[in-house]
């Protein structure tokens, strides 16, 4: 998941509003798409563990011999990854981290009751048990985002002249920041991310393109958006 997302059925109220109504409308049918797609109020803003499927033992050897040739440099980039990610969500406690076995090098990685509330799972569509489930998806999410004020609405001509996309963009702010999402190390690990505090206003922008005088979604030209990019 990334974050500056914008609900593109927002940017139907443009075409209502004439692209003036900053703060009235524009702005509460903004808030509640975000809702819509964060019905818990928490996740804003999510950090991937990995293609993992917790509980979790980090034991190569459970693995050999069966990861097709195709898949093996994948297998290795997220075996990394996890080496180093699901140690930090540990100490952050998220997870429970024990050996498997007195004097084992390998651990054992199970949700806590912490872990459990942040995780968010995108389970994977491949062939059930291929490959430790590398379709999988493990995130740990928190935060609502609180739009305060649209502060531009901007039609900007693609390349080529072949369509118009819509830029707004608008200040936020996060709320629901549970103390472990405030660790510097997630900063450090996660470099593309900025860190949010609760009570720090940010920057935020989203895309969708117009054609012919409608709104579509970013991938979606030929229906209405109804979603998030």
């Amino acid at each position: 998941m990334k974050y500056g997302q914008l609900i593109s059925a927002v940017v139907l109220a443009c075409s209502l509003l004439g692209c003036t109504d900053f703060d009235g409308s524009l702005k509460e049918r903004l808030q509640a798409e975000y809702d819509r797609m964060n019905e818990t109020g928490n996740r804003a803003i999510c950090y991937l563990a990995g293609h993992v499927r917790f509980p979790y033992i980090d034991d190569p050897t459970l693995d050999e011999g069966k990861i097709p040739a195709d898949l093996e440099r994948y297998y290795n980039v997220n075996q990394k990854r996890l080496a180093i990610r699901l140690p930090l969500f540990a100490e952050l406690g998220l997870l429970e981290r024990q050996p498997v076995s007195e004097g084992s090098p390998y651990f054992r990685y199970s949700l806590t009751e912490e872990g459990q509330k942040a995780l968010y799972f995108w389970p994977g569509q491949g062939p059930a048990g291929v490959s430790r489930d590398l379709d999988d998806k493990a995130y740990f999410c928190y935060g609502r985002r609180v739009i305060l004020k649209v502060t531009d609405i901007e039609d900007v001509r693609a390349a080529g002249g072949e369509y118009v996309y819509t830029e707004i963009s608008y200040d936020n702010q996060l709320e629901n920041v549970p103390e472990w999402a405030r660790d510097d190390r997630l900063l450090a690990l996660f470099q593309q991310f900025t860190k949010y505090y609760e009570g720090k206003t940010y920057k935020g922008a989203g895309n969708v393109i117009k054609k012919d005088g409608a709104y579509y979604n970013a991938g979606g030209i030929g229906r209405l958006a109804i979603g998030h990019y």
